[in-house]
């Protein structure tokens, strides 16, 4: 089964923040390289170029941590979604707070019931899924405690 990237970074939260950090890091030294400045907020001064040795720095930390999380994560997903078992789970409990959520759902494997909680952010697909909703989850031969929710990823 192969996973959509785009379907990823709509619904999951923890994907999204991965992503948006390491581009408005960079956006911002950017935006400090051309124009020379970063506007203000609030009434504070505007940042000047002065500030850019540091705005580089920092783009370059985040990139550094951000992206091999990024890459971690999605090759998780991959390998879950790749070679693990697909079996029918149920939706236990879901809520919005503004543009994010928790999804939480059970499913049973080996004679054990499971319950597990993902972080989502809010959509129409994800705003479709009701509690008691059946789901097909893929749940990893390794760990019975990795599991995913197929529709929000494929």
């Amino acid at each position: 089964m192969r996973i959509k990237y785009m379907q990823l970074l709509k619904h999951d939260f923890l994907t999204f923040i991965y992503v948006i950090f390491p581009v408005v890091s960079v956006l911002m030294s950017v935006f400090l390289v051309v124009f020379g400045f970063l506007p203000s907020r609030r009434g504070h001064e505007y940042i000047d170029a002065d500030a850019l040795p540091v705005f580089i720095g920092l783009s370059i930390a985040v990139l550094m941590v951000f992206l091999p999380l990024l890459i971690l994560r999605i090759r998780r997903f991959k390998s879950i979604l790749r070679n693990g078992i697909k079996i029918k789970g149920k939706i236990v409990n879901i809520y919005f707070h503004k543009d994010r959520g928790k999804i939480t759902f059970q499913y049973r494997i080996n004679n054990e019931n499971i319950i597990k909680s993902m972080m989502i952010m809010k959509s129409k697909v994800t705003e479709s899924i009701m509690i008691n909703d059946e789901v097909d989850v893929y749940v990893d031969k390794s760990s019975k405690m990795k599991a995913l929710i197929v529709k929000l990823y494929t």
